[in-house]
């Protein structure tokens, strides 16, 4: 067969494949994203589709080997250098995790997201400050970022601003009322500072739970 038309074969195969995703098949669209991969080896979208869908059934090992695929064929392509990012991450590969997407940053400057993700992977190696910084660039491009902001407030009570974390999670409070996480994280901070009587946590606490339709319990 001609090239063209293990071109369109591959492309139908991927086609159906995201039809079972939709299905809930997983099985059945890990089968066909193969068989595109098989019949045409040179299309760099069946190796990150299949990638994300070997991430998501836990099969990460594959999943790198899918996305190093991508990137041989298409050395610019942002995505899979996050996803690669994102998969090591997942192995607790920090130092590896943030140099690849230290790669997808430079290829895409202004993708909130990216600098976010770089932002969490320098957290859990300690790195405060820097973890910091990351999650404002990612604000600075994105404002009401709630993710980021609520990632900033966690890091802010790391490095003991206390008051910060604080505001910051108002703030993430008032871009989602309706997150159930984002209110419950707000009070723990809260009881560090002396400033907050237990009435004014006990009224913080009514207030979330209220907020959120939970009764209160005898």
């Amino acid at each position: 067969s001609s090239d063209l038309e293990r071109l369109q074969n591959a492309q139908e195969l991927c086609n159906k494949a995201a039809l079972y995703q939709q299905q809930g098949n997983a099985d059945a669209a890990m089968i066909c994203y193969q068989q595109a991969v098989a019949t045409k080896p040179d299309l760099a979208a069946a190796h990150g589709n299949l990638g994300n869908l070997l991430t998501s059934s836990g099969r990460l090992e594959e999943a790198l080997v899918s996305y190093q695929n991508v990137l041989a064929l298409e050395p610019g392509d942002f995505i899979a250098y996050n996803n690669l990012g994102n998969v090591l991450k997942l192995f607790k590969r920090w130092e590896e995790a943030a140099v690849f997407t230290e790669r997808a940053i430079a290829l895409e400057p202004n993708n909130a997201q990216l600098y976010l993700n770089l932002g969490i992977i320098l957290r859990e190696q300690g790195k405060l400050e820097a973890a910091g910084a990351m999650c404002e660039r990612a604000l600075r491009l994105q404002p009401g970022f709630t993710t980021a902001v609520i990632t900033l407030a966690q890091i802010r009570e790391g490095q003991g601003l206390v008051k910060e974390s604080i505001a910051l999670r108002r703030q993430a409070q008032d871009l989602d009322p309706d997150n159930v996480v984002v209110g419950a994280g707000l009070l723990m901070p809260m009881h560090y500072l002396p400033e907050y009587s237990p009435e004014e946590l006990f009224t913080a606490a009514k207030d979330w739970a209220a907020r959120h339709g939970l009764r209160e319990r005898c």
